[in-house]
């Protein structure tokens, strides 16, 4: 990733997606946390990463090149599924491989079915990650024979179970804040201490509203070994969105974002 998109990442306080980025300072203890902690660099050690950040599959916004840029600047980048056809799913995964060396990972959301999921696997994506529901018996052992891992997003411990029960790799715990389709009805800190105690030593990602450092510190400390990243990254020159609304995403401040169903595009009644 070059100095001008880290230069963004940095500055992007303004992308706080709901949580301002002047809300629940940190203490003078927090900033001074020795960083990584050990569950970070478990997850760092596990994927190959070299930052505890994973990039969310965001449907057509989540571009091959994206997912490029990310994984090669050290973290685990993704492609979306949502609309894609077969042949457009292997190409995405064709495309992603020949750019990086790194792994990466294909976002489905269960609230449709992913028909795409054996072509995906067939052309060798290492890593299938899901939200909207939890993937059945089928589904997992085809992931498992196929010798790729598994994430699963979440938003409460039963949900977590859930998820570790059919056997997920790392969980990402999705709070109120996040952009995009939000499957959570509580905050990211109201729920993310449960469910960290529920995954025990299988890794969790916090998700939503984490938009600088100081973000992915508090997740850290709070107990999380990463973060899910979406809304600054569709403000990177790889995204796949128009550059009118990387523009707005910038000039944004929190008190600009609102939690809906105004926008159904086909998905009656999923909040974003």
């Amino acid at each position: 990733m070059s100095s001008d998109r880290r230069e963004f990442l940095q500055q992007a306080t303004v992308v706080a997606v709901g949580l301002d980025a002047s809300a629940s300072p940190l203490t003078a203890q927090q900033r001074s946390a020795a960083m990584p902690t050990a569950r970070a660099s478990a997850l760092m050690a596990a994927f190959g990463l070299r930052y505890p950040i994973f990039c969310a599959g965001m449907g057509q916004t989540a571009t091959p090149e994206l997912a490029i840029a990310v994984s090669n600047g050290g973290g685990l980048g993704a492609l979306g599924t949502v609309g894609a056809p077969a042949d457009v799913v292997r190409q995405y995964v064709s495309r992603t491989k020949s750019g990086t060396s790194r792994p990466f990972a294909m976002n489905y959301l269960l609230a449709f079915d992913p028909v795409t999921l054996p072509v995906a696997l067939d052309a060798g994506a290492p890593i299938i990650q899901f939200a909207w529901g939890i993937p059945p018996a089928e589904t997992v052992a085809a992931i498992r024979k196929a010798g790729a891992k598994m994430g699963i997003q979440i938003s409460s411990v039963a949900g977590a179970r859930r998820a570790l029960d059919v056997g997920a790799d790392y969980l990402i715990c999705q709070g109120t804040e996040a952009g995009g389709h939000v499957q959570a009805t509580r905050t990211l800190y109201e729920v993310l201490p449960a469910v960290i105690d529920e995954a025990k030593t299988v890794p969790v990602l916090a998700g939503g509203g984490i938009a600088n450092g100081a973000h992915i510190r508090r997740a850290l400390l709070a107990g999380a070994s990463g973060v899910l990243i979406g809304t600054c990254f569709i403000a990177t020159k790889e995204a796949g969105a128009h550059e009118e609304y990387k523009t707005a995403i910038i000039r944004a401040k929190a008190s600009d974002t609102v939690l809906t169903v105004c926008f159904q595009d086909g998905w009656t009644g999923a909040p974003h």
